[in-house]
């Protein structure tokens, strides 16, 4: 890498244009098709799981696109000890494992 002062080129943490606007035409895409009654994306999902988990990872925020408190990484910690968690987390914890169990 050379050494010295940078010119030009973005600057770090800038979105690159081009995947911003492919990520919104594909969401275009995705919303019209649910217009149509005939696509399941649920049944497509079942029947095809790597290729949706694939594409699923691809849908993951990275830690340019969120960040945490004052423009921090977002730290993820493991939970231990359930019984110092807030009500309010328990209880979205609670909706994702019955929503989850739904589905099933």
């Amino acid at each position: 890498m050379p050494l010295g002062k940078k010119y030009g080129g973005r600057k770090k943490g800038t979105p690159n244009k081009y995947t911003a606007s492919v990520k919104a035409a594909f969401k275009e895409a995705f919303d019209l098709m649910q217009e149509n009654p005939g696509v399941n994306l649920f049944e497509w999902a079942q029947a095809n799981p790597t290729d949706f988990y694939r594409l699923c990872s691809k849908l993951i925020p990275t830690t340019t696109e969120h960040t945490g408190a004052e423009g921090k990484p977002i730290e993820i910690k493991p939970v231990t000890n359930f019984d110092s968690m807030p009500i309010s987390d328990l209880e979205a914890i609670d909706a994702i494992i019955t929503r989850s169990n739904k589905l099933e």
